[in-house]
């Protein structure tokens, strides 16, 4: 791993968890931003965040409800985005189970990113419940950052 990672954990929907973040992201200018709320989406060029912009509905990827202003961070800061949650419904299960899941696809996708890339800024944005002390996701991830310099946990 030669990659330098930011990991914020975000109050989604509070928009002065989200303004700190913005900025920091902008002082950091990361090559790529891996985000909790892009859920599956990806976005490898100018283009295509472009391309989702212009398409901006509650019906589509880019849902100005959720995650408008992170396209428009990606396009302003030319980063890559890259979704790593999953966009299914998980009603059916508990809260519990439901972020289990959701948590081992997420660090899956961390470790996805770093093995393809190297030398790069990444910053990880995800809700804060996820960072939780003794949370599954908190937990795998110091393991497998541990001993690393080039990562830092911001919330």
């Amino acid at each position: 791993m030669k990659n330098n990672f930011f990991i914020f954990g975000e109050q989604h929907f509070n928009q002065k968890s989200k303004q700190y973040i913005h900025h920091s992201i902008t002082q950091i200018k990361p090559h790529i931003i891996a985000h909790e709320l892009l859920y599956e989406d990806i976005c490898m060029t100018k283009q295509d965040i472009i391309n989702r912009l212009s398409q901006s509905d509650i019906n589509k990827t880019c849902d100005p409800r959720l995650n408008l202003d992170v396209y428009q961070l990606g396009l302003q800061i030319d980063a890559k985005l890259i979704g790593i949650d999953l966009d299914k419904d998980f009603t059916h299960l508990s809260l519990e189970e439901a972020f289990l899941i959701r948590e081992q696809h997420m660090l899956k996708k961390i470790k996805e990113i770093d093995s393809f890339q190297e030398n790069k800024k990444i910053v990880v944005v995800i809700g804060e419940d996820h960072l939780r002390k003794n949370s599954f996701f908190s937990s795998i991830l110091m393991d497998y950052f541990i001993g690393q310099k080039n990562f830092r946990i911001l919330t």
